[in-house]
């Protein structure tokens, strides 16, 4: 005959216990793990969908260079006609202002502004369905037109070739710095092309708010400090640091591994 003690009883239950909390927390990473696949995928599909739509950019058409012949005056006889169909991105969204794609990478995204909700792009697509992976922003401190001598672009940090989170192993390997160093911004009236000069770790500080890109002052204090950073993990083609007044594109989303501080990529407009 066996008799079961209370110790025993006791320990089968704690046994017991252990198998059901493992079993629960095994359910939860798995959801986890998986439904981040499935956004990720949801959110690639979804704007690959809508570059097929409304994007018109090939790497190997033919380029008539007379187009870009400017008159004494620097004016053209050619029209502008933009290779991304805005009048359907603006019908699908009418907070989409600009495309932005970078060299060497497949980055080719809308910029959003949402007017008067700063934050609203930071958890939502370009669908205006919630996302963890939001969308690439600005806010309201830039103007629609991007007239700004600086504009900043807000995107996530992400695990994945389309997102700003590629963009600390895009801009810290010195080869791909220099394949992925031209940044191009589509406008329904114009084009505008950036370089690169520095991609670096850089403090959370709000930098429409710290500086006045208008005052040269600013405008040097910030450049001399972006690239005089002592992080590791960042590049500074110091060939390339432009003069106060020339706009500026930043490209900021979160420094992986150090919540205090944002991953800048610097770029000057040249063309």
């Amino acid at each position: 005959m066996v008799i079961i003690t209370s110790k025993s009883k006791t320990r089968k239950f704690y046994f017991i216990a252990s198998a059901v909390v493992l079993f629960i927390a095994a359910g939860v990473f798995a959801y986890q793990y998986f439904s981040e696949l499935y956004q990720i995928s949801k959110a690639e599909q979804g704007n690959k969908d809508l570059r097929d739509e409304v994007v018109n950019i090939s790497s190997d058409m033919p380029v008539d260079y007379d187009d870009y012949l400017l008159d004494s005056d620097g004016s053209s006889d050619k029209e502008y006609v933009s290779p991304i169909d805005f009048k359907k991105l603006k019908q699908k969204n009418n907070d989409a202002i600009a495309w932005l794609t970078i060299s060497d990478t497949e980055f080719s995204f809308p910029l959003m502004h949402h007017k008067g909700d700063n934050a609203y792009y930071l958890n939502r697509n370009f669908d205006n369905e919630w996302s963890v992976y939001g969308a690439a922003y600005i806010e309201d401190y830039n103007s629609d037109d991007l007239s700004d001598t600086a504009i900043v672009v807000y995107g996530h940090n992400i695990k994945n070739s389309e997102w700003f989170g590629e963009f600390q192993t895009i801009y810290t390997d010195k080869e791909q710095f220099k394949r992925s160093q031209t940044i191009k911004m589509y406008l329904p009236d114009e084009e505008r092309t950036y370089r690169v000069f520095a991609a670096v770790p850089h403090t959370n500080e709000h930098l429409l708010e710290a500086y006045d890109f208008d005052k040269p002052k600013d405008y040097n204090t910030f450049i001399n400090r972006a690239v005089s950073s002592r992080m590791v993990n960042g590049i500074t083609d110091k060939d390339e640091i432009p003069e106060a007044g020339t706009p500026l594109l930043i490209l900021s989303s979160c420094l992986k591994g150090d919540s205090s501080h944002r991953f800048l990529v610097l770029a000057y407009q040249c063309q």
